[in-house]
């Protein structure tokens, strides 16, 4: 069998055509911790892909993933979700919950008991586009379970990409207000190379940026972000105190679509003028293609870093705008430019 996913995505959609039976009155399906796990991961995704599903629950087996999932659709604790075809491209059904995993969730105690599913359905009700980006939050996901699969030192301690969970009011220096900051993804990651010591725990949060942002709203996220941990606000949140503030740090990852629009945002917040003055290693930056394909590799550049590449030179951020394309200017970070590991 092909191993594309779209094909396999239309096979198995032929097939569940063939052979699917409505469950007779009073049939049921025994539900295992595997199938509470994909409903958590749904409720708090929202929508999925097979392929994605496959890689995250089932191992990366997608046949198994497809035989359980015609399964719970079938006994309606799962919903697929028609995406419009764009002229000439066919694309994969998006996967949901219905209300019995809801209903399951909450007997598990797998949900707070002041959510309703009337307050699921208005969030599974957003625009295409808004789960289009989830879809993509959990993309990265996916990358990050390869990732530390391969890894001996790493271990995923956790990734959520439910923002509620992580939430907090955000202080914009330039708005001289405050807004609540929705991070894309929360993940924590420990990195144990001595036996000797405790595992090095890294918390993370992700911003995935579709360029429909501008830059100074990218910098108001990491005015945010940089008074959230100098405010003590987010050692609070983890047990300790707000003067425990060195002792929860944490790193704020911007995935963006391009080199061109990294090195935009490393720009701006490289500036020697910028109020308050960012902590450099507190905000990475890298492409969409470089954290899909080796999240856990040398693709990470932060302000210190483009501030060293373009000191000096025509494109150095204290006297430097970027108001348009400036190929030379990529090419220079592409060639000099240090590239960095995100743990170990």
């Amino acid at each position: 069998m092909s191993r594309d996913p779209i094909l396999q995505d239309r096979a198995l959609s032929a097939r569940r055509k063939r052979h699917a039976r409505r469950p007779e009155r009073g049939e049921r399906v025994e539900l295992n911790k595997r199938d509470l796990a994909l409903f958590h991961g749904l409720f708090e995704a929202r929508v999925m892909l097979r392929e994605q599903i496959a890689e995250l629950f089932f191992d990366g087996s997608y046949d198994a993933a497809g035989k359980r999932l015609q399964k719970l659709m079938n006994y309606r604790y799962l919903r697929e979700r028609r995406v419009g075809d764009r002229r000439g491209e066919y694309l994969p059904r998006w996967i949901s919950l219905a209300e019995p995993a809801f209903v399951a969730l909450r007997a598990a105690g797998l949900v707070e008991a002041r959510f309703t599913w009337d307050a699921v359905k208005n969030r599974l009700a957003s625009s295409a586009s808004s789960l289009a980006h989830d879809l993509d939050v959990v993309d990265l996901w996916c990358a990050f379970v390869r990732a530390i699969d391969a890894s001996r030192d790493h271990t995923l301690k956790d990734f959520s990409t439910w923002p509620y969970h992580y939430q907090f009011d955000a202080i914009s220096p330039r708005r001289n207000g405050s807004s609540i900051l929705l991070p894309d993804a929360f993940a924590v990651i420990e990195y144990d190379d001595d036996s000797e010591f405790s595992p090095f725990a890294s918390p993370l949060f992700f911003e995935w940026d579709r360029s429909t942002e501008g830059r100074t709203v990218l910098c108001d996220k990491a005015a945010g972000y940089d008074h959230f941990y100098r405010s003590g606000k987010f050692a609070e949140r983890c047990g300790g105190t707000r003067k425990d503030v060195e002792a929860y740090p944490f790193r704020t990852i911007f995935a963006v679509k391009t080199e061109e629009r990294r090195n935009n945002l490393l720009e701006e917040l490289a500036r020697p003028q910028r109020r308050p003055q960012l902590i450099a290693d507190q905000f990475w930056c890298t492409t969409w293609e470089e954290i899909r394909a080796d999240p856990l590799g040398a693709i990470y550049l932060h302000s210190d870093d483009y501030r060293a590449v373009t000191k000096g030179s025509m494109y150095d951020p204290a006297r430097f705008v970027t108001k348009q394309r400036v190929i030379h200017r990529d090419e220079l970070v592409r060639e000099k430019a240090v590239k960095r590991r995100l743990i170990g």
